[in-house]
């Protein structure tokens, strides 16, 4: 009688550091952070939007300038619609969309004629590109 209840205590004890330990491990992994990630200012990414198109397109210092100018203020106007339309996704999405929408007309409007259409080049890529992955995405998820 006593080794049968002296094996149950071992098995009770044995599954509470179990329990107990995976408990404590996911809270560490979970407080952990991510390696090689980050995390950039406002600022700092506008910075590095402004030196990317500087390589791009060969901005002058004005522009690169208002590079910075522009990025600020959609990253305001986001921050703005991430508060008032956190409760509806969609109003969310639409909004977003077209705010990045007026900070790439913005940075159209600043540049050159050469500058912009190279520009419009950049972006037909990127665009046949999305489209190209959106295809693949559907046909997968078709099958």
């Amino acid at each position: 009688m006593f080794k049968h209840y002296f094996q149950k205590c071992v098995l009770f004890a044995a599954l509470l550091l179990l329990v107990g330990n995976t408990g404590l491990w996911a809270q560490k992994t979970a407080q952990a952070p991510t390696p090689n990630v980050q995390v950039l200012t406002p600022k700092e990414r506008a910075e590095r939007a402004s030196q990317k198109m500087t390589q791009q397109y060969q901005l002058n210092a004005k522009q690169q300038q208002q590079v910075i100018d522009i990025y600020l203020d959609t990253n305001k106007k986001l921050r703005e619609a991430r508060k008032s339309s956190y409760k509806n996704p969609q109003a969310k999405k639409v909004t977003f969309k077209r705010i990045k929408q007026e900070r790439q007309q913005a940075l159209r409007a600043m540049l050159n004629p050469q500058q912009q259409q190279k520009m419009d080049e950049h972006i037909a890529k990127r665009e046949a590109r999305n489209a190209e992955r959106k295809m693949k995405r559907s046909q997968n998820s078709q099958k």
